[in-house]
């Protein structure tokens, strides 16, 4: 249980660094990185369809392309539709069967 939590931990550090690096000189980064994180956990919380790493990896993605305004709720569209596109896709292939079973 430790190991995971220090890798989760690892994780987090890894992404707010790397943000807040990105995001100096817009006020406190701190304060924005803790708001982000809020932000994330009471939309997604313990969802089974998208994990925080994701959001956090398009997270910094986003500020490295040099986006500074909402960008956890960019974040979080660009997770979702990564995942929604592949929901979609596998619902096409399924429903592509079952209409040359009909």
């Amino acid at each position: 249980m430790s190991k995971h939590y220090s890798e989760v931990i690892s994780m987090n550090n890894e992404y707010r660094a790397l943000v807040n690096t990105r995001l100096q000189g817009i006020g406190d980064t701190q304060e924005k990185w803790g708001k982000m994180q809020t932000d994330i956990a009471k939309s997604f919380g313990l969802s089974m369809i998208v994990n925080e790493k994701s959001i956090l990896k398009n997270l910094a993605q986003a500020v490295q392309a040099g986006i500074a305004n909402n960008v956890e709720q960019r974040a979080m569209l660009q997770t979702l539709s990564e995942t929604i596109a592949t929901t979609f896709e596998a619902f096409s292939d399924e429903l592509t069967r079952f209409i040359r079973l009909q």
